[in-house]
């Protein structure tokens, strides 16, 4: 899953990616009624930032691309321990992919509490991240447990690079008419396009169906 702010008098486009295709939806909130009602399913398994509405949802994954990469700038910006931090953070990823999703409970806890002691360290050198990594520590780890199921929300993001650089075709985010049909359409390509379909054979057989 994954959202974005597209501009003033714009909206947001909020992606959500799943095993059999992907919905676009534009929206002038970034609320949880936006989840309520498009991504209600709260018991299923699910990758997500740190945005608080995704607390509905029982089953997390943290996506760790996010995590690395704020390490990353501030190892960029400080160096020093910071970059240290960061290597350890991303050998733990490393290692935490070739872990068996049957590991117990009290080992993948072993995991947590690594991440949970760097996020101690990172708490003195630079709070707000020490912070954002000690309470994403316990959702970092789902992957393991679930075969098949990222680390990351890279799809969201590739999803939403193209829809981004539509919205200088403001107009039709202005009104919620086209916000549908914008959601609609993008929907639908989307999908077939992760699908491997031919899009213009799949909009002449929707067309001829309609």
């Amino acid at each position: 899953m994954g959202e974005r702010w597209l501009g003033k008098k714009s909206g947001y486009v909020w992606v959500f990616v799943g095993a059999y295709g992907i919905k676009i939806h534009v929206d002038r909130s970034r609320s949880r009624a936006v989840i309520d009602l498009h991504a209600p399913h709260f018991e299923i398994p699910i990758v997500v930032d740190g945005y608080t509405v995704y607390s509905r949802f029982k089953i997390r994954q943290r996506c760790w691309a996010h995590v690395l990469r704020e390490a990353e700038l501030l190892a960029a910006m400080h160096r020093g321990k910071r970059a240290e931090l960061h290597q350890r953070l991303q050998s733990i990823l490393h290692a935490a992919k070739q872990l068996p999703h049957t590991i117990s409970d009290d080992d993948l806890q072993g995991w947590i509490d690594q991440v949970k002691d760097i996020a101690a360290v990172y708490t003195e050198l630079d709070h707000k991240f020490g912070v954002t990594l000690h309470n994403a520590a316990p959702d970092l780890f789902t992957f393991v447990k679930y075969p098949g199921m990222p680390a990351t929300n890279n799809m969201s993001e590739r999803t939403l690079r193209p829809v981004v650089l539509h919205k200088k075709i403001r107009q039709m985010f202005r009104s919620a008419t086209g916000m549908q049909t914008y959601s609609t359409l993008m929907t639908c390509m989307t999908t077939w396009k992760a699908q491997d379909k031919d899009l213009l054979e799949k909009i002449y057989q929707t067309i001829m169906a309609s």
